[in-house]
């Protein structure tokens, strides 16, 4: 009698699990948002939260709700414009970035070289 009841419980419950709805929010982030381009390279996430996209077209950041395009531009910088293909972070969270031809680019601490 227990064994029967035990199975009637876990019949009930994976049909109840199997009726629960897995709902995903996707938000789509592109150009018409701030990102420096469609065609997306590489990802990455720092220490601070921000998330870092490589493009064909550079580099942006987000930090939740906007993005910052990081461009010649862009504080006077001598950043390049370059397919990026990496980005990554030191222990004393700087941030470097490679590029397609070779180049490499870092941020340090809120300020840009190359």
């Amino acid at each position: 009698m227990r064994f029967i009841y035990i199975i009637v419980c876990l019949l009930c419950t994976i049909t109840f699990v199997q009726g629960v709805e897995n709902k995903i929010l996707f938000n789509r982030l592109d150009v018409n948002n701030g990102l420096s381009s469609n065609e997306v390279t590489c990802i990455y996430k720092d220490r601070k939260g921000f998330m870092w996209f490589g493009s064909s077209s550079g580099l942006s950041r987000f930090d939740g709700y906007e993005f910052r395009a990081f461009r010649h531009e862009v504080d006077g910088a001598l950043f390049s414009e370059a397919y990026v293909t990496q980005i990554m972070e030191t222990a004393d969270r700087n941030l470097w970035i490679s590029y397609e031809d070779g180049k490499v680019g870092s941020i340090i601490r809120l300020k840009i070289y190359f």
